[in-house]
Formats: structure tokens, sequence, C-alpha cells
């Protein structure tokens, strides 16, 4: 978590997290019904911004990535 970071950075950086694991899971089921290496690419970006994210900001991880690495 950032240091000193603000009640509005926060829901920022969480706003931004949400948004990332939206993107990650239209990417996999694009990249499961396609077979497209670039869904797959995308997935794999998307969670690790989402990762990211949820490293710098300081609030509750979304269900969705409960099988994702911090």
């Amino acid at each position: 978590m950032l240091p000193e970071l603000t009640p509005i950075q926060n829901r920022y950086f969480e706003q931004y997290y949400l948004t990332a694991l939206d993107q990650a899971e239209e990417s996999f089921a694009l990249a499961t019904a396609t077979g497209s290496k670039d869904h797959a690419q995308d997935y794999v970006t998307s969670i690790t911004v989402a990762n990211l994210l949820y490293g710098l900001g300081n609030f509750e991880k979304d269900p969705r990535q409960s099988g994702c690495k911090r």
C-alpha cells in the first residue's frame, strides 16, 4: 500500500482495480471461446494491472481474484 494514500486516491485505485478485473473476465471468456492468443495476452495484462492496483491501494480483494496471486 502507498503511504499517506488519501481516501479519494484509494477509491480511484479501487475503481481501476475493478475495471481491470472486468476486462480480465471479458478477455478470458473471449480467449476461451475463440482460442485467440491476443485475448489470452489481454487477460494476463489485465490481471497484472489488477494485482498492481490491489498492491497500491487499501481495499478488499474482489472474490473474482481469489485464485490470483497478489
